[in-house]
């Protein structure tokens, strides 16, 4: 059994399933889709996303790709709407490289809010969004490895039967059909929570507020021969603490670099692998079954040659005896075989 839960679990797969391609000789590319569905998944995640960050770069009303326009109506305006949020937010400011807003008016404070709602309610609707992509891309891999399979499982049939025939030549005539693999009803949970936005801190400074004359002393004046004394003012500055608001904002490119690395970190590849495993568990079992079938129907065949044959001579029991041995080593073999898949 394939060990699917380890780290190089694609590598793995691609071995084996080239192995058991040169083994049965199949065609080149059969067996491809018991490996290459974790990259077609990732592929997804990223013409997906790309259709998307393209139009906001772009100040496009409406995404575009073969992706996007296969969503259902109401998620493509959902789409829509959250664009059209984030242009008027003010981002495209700051899409192409972003930068740092200093919010310190309570417009900037408003609009730095608006910004930060307008990501994240475009990081929710892509959330939404890419879970039906996917869904429907798992969906199509499922049917792709079913396929393979399929095919596997009729070279291993017609090999199966060789295998006999070679070894008990005398009992040929027997063939293996491949039946239709089970297959298995893709279920796949997936469960992405995307986030956009950036943290906005708080902080306060002094800052002037305006002038105060206050009085620093008395001055004797000269011409009452320094009798008399004359106040002594001094204009200083007044402060007060006041509270502002500022932020890194993060560029569209960046930002969708962020979705893409949480959307690999939700791991959809470990869902569908444990369905894979369902699907070749079920596999390794018709081959199991067939592995019994064909031995069943041998012994089966020389206990019918014995009963029928009432008087044995030597050489008849030398014929039997020597196709009974046939069968033990058939049964070596198709252990053997079994293995490689």
């Amino acid at each position: 059994m394939i060990a699917l839960s380890d780290d190089d679990v694609i590598g793995e797969l691609t071995d084996r399933a080239n192995d058991l391609r040169q083994h049965y000789g199949l065609a080149k590319d059969s067996l491809v889709p018991l490996y290459d569905w974790s990259m077609q998944i990732g592929n997804t995640i990223e013409t997906f996303l790309a259709s998307i960050h393209e139009a906001i770069s772009a100040q496009k009303e409406r995404p575009q790709g073969h992706l996007v326009n296969l969503l259902p109506l109401k998620q493509q305006n959902e789409l829509v709407a959250a664009s059209k949020q984030l242009r008027e937010s003010g981002y495209g400011t700051y899409a192409s490289d972003g930068g740092y807003l200093n919010a310190k008016t309570q417009d900037e404070k408003d609009r730095l809010k608006a910004i930060n709602q307008a990501l994240n309610g475009l990081a929710a609707v892509l959330a939404l969004t890419m879970k039906g992509v996917l869904d429907r891309t798992a969906e199509q891999e499922a049917e792709r490895i079913q396929d393979a399979l399929q095919t596997l499982l009729g070279g291993y049939a017609n090999a199966l039967t060789n295998k006999a025939q070679a070894i008990a030549p005398d009992l040929a005539g027997l063939t293996i059909t491949p039946s239709s693999v089970v297959r298995v009803k893709q279920k796949l949970i997936l469960n992405f929570v995307l986030g956009a936005g950036f943290p906005i801190h708080s902080k306060r400074e002094r800052v002037q507020t305006g002038v105060d004359v206050v009085k620093v002393g008395e001055k004797r004046i000269w011409y009452t021969l320094w009798i008399k004394k004359r106040d002594v003012y001094e204009t200083r500055p007044t402060y007060e603490m006041r509270t502002y608001e500022e932020a890194v904002l993060p560029s569209i490119t960046d930002v969708f670099s962020d979705f893409i690395g949480q959307a690999k970190a939700s791991r959809p590849e470990e869902e569908f692998t444990r369905w894979l495993q369902a699907q070749i568990e079920r596999f390794l079992n018709d081959v199991e079954g067939y592995h019994e079938n064909l031995l069943k129907e041998y012994r089966d065949h020389l206990d019918q040659v014995k009963k029928l044959a009432k008087d044995m001579t030597d050489k008849d029991i030398a014929i039997w005896e020597g196709t009974s041995n046939d069968i033990a080593n058939l049964g070596n073999e198709l252990i053997e075989l079994m293995e490689v898949c």
